[in-house]
């Protein structure tokens, strides 16, 4: 998209939009849709912005006013953020700043380096324990990003693609599997949280208040062991980055050590669920998740 001031237009896509029109008083084609504030906290305010509709081809088509819904499926998915795990919560409120509802089919959640705060979520297509997910998984990304702002992580890997990704299930360079493997080691810590915060008799009720039911419980379960397994997957190429390649930084060393740490304890956390969550309906998905893993070390083994 391109502004021109003088000429008061929009350029989207080859296309021009006049801005305003001048007569007796001005005339705006566009009208400005004010954020609507989800919470205020010490760190500033989250704020809820209008609606981004996507087409068919999964690109912008129209901003909308975001439904009143949406701002209480927000606040009901912070609420059990802030309950369930606070400091996941606090990392929340210091580093996403305004969330845009994506209205779109087939289009995932995201965010953009360049705009640190800023988080396109899909409130469409996704349940209350997705939305819950998706808040954290993006802020995961402000997180890493910051990070990176402050200290050089990883050098002279040249962007190959050499290191398999078990989310995108094809191979990624280096930045792409640390931001995976931080973003998603922050996953499986939410729903270990969650799991944690569900599993007193006080927590079934509160589950329930959320909105969520038994199976998103068994999912948040099944979702925590499906990381588990793939983060460590990456943690292993992660040391031969730092190890073998000589790729990661001090400061990247320290923090994969740090991943490793953190999920080492989600581990034992999850001991105790293991079992159930194999002989429920995700026993199958999760059975076959493993053999995917261990097939794709045989087939890309970097050593």
């Amino acid at each position: 998209m391109h502004v021109r001031v003088a000429d008061r237009l929009v350029s989207y896509v080859g296309t021009d939009y006049a801005l305003v029109a001048y007569g007796k008083k001005a005339r705006w084609h566009w009208r400005r849709l004010e954020p609507l504030c989800l919470r205020e906290s010490q760190y500033g305010a989250l704020v809820l912005g209008p609606t981004l509709v996507y087409g068919k081809d999964k690109t912008p088509v129209a901003v909308r006013p975001t439904r009143p819904e949406i701002a209480a499926r927000m606040r009901r998915a912070l609420s059990v953020i802030a309950s369930a795990w606070p400091e996941g919560d606090r990392l929340l409120a210091s580093l996403t700043s305004r969330v845009v509802p994506l209205k779109a089919s087939g289009v995932v959640s995201f965010s953009y380096r360049h705009r640190p705060g800023l988080s396109a979520i899909n409130c469409f297509d996704r349940d209350r324990l997705d939305l819950i997910d998706d808040l954290i998984h993006e802020n995961s990304h402000h997180h890493l990003n910051l990070l990176l702002r402050k200290d050089a992580m990883y050098q002279h890997d040249h962007n190959q693609e050499i290191f398999y990704s078990p989310w995108r299930r094809s191979l990624r360079p280096l930045r792409g599997i640390l931001h995976a493997t931080f973003t998603f080691t922050m996953g499986a810590m939410l729903f270990e949280r969650l799991s944690t915060w569900a599993s007193s008799r006080a927590g079934t009720a509160r589950w329930k208040r959320a909105g969520l039911s038994p199976r998103d419980l068994q999912r948040a379960r099944y979702r925590c062991l499906e990381e588990i397994d793939s983060v460590r997957y990456s943690l292993k190429d992660l040391d031969l980055a730092g190890g073998h390649f000589k790729w990661l930084t001090r400061g990247g060393k320290q923090v994969v050590k740090q991943l490793a740490d953190a999920l080492a304890h989600i581990e034992q956390q999850m001991l105790t669920h293991e079992k159930d969550v194999s002989r429920s309906s995700f026993g199958p998905a999760l059975r076959r998740h493993r053999a995917e893993l261990a097939r794709a070390r045989e087939l890309f083994s970097l050593v």
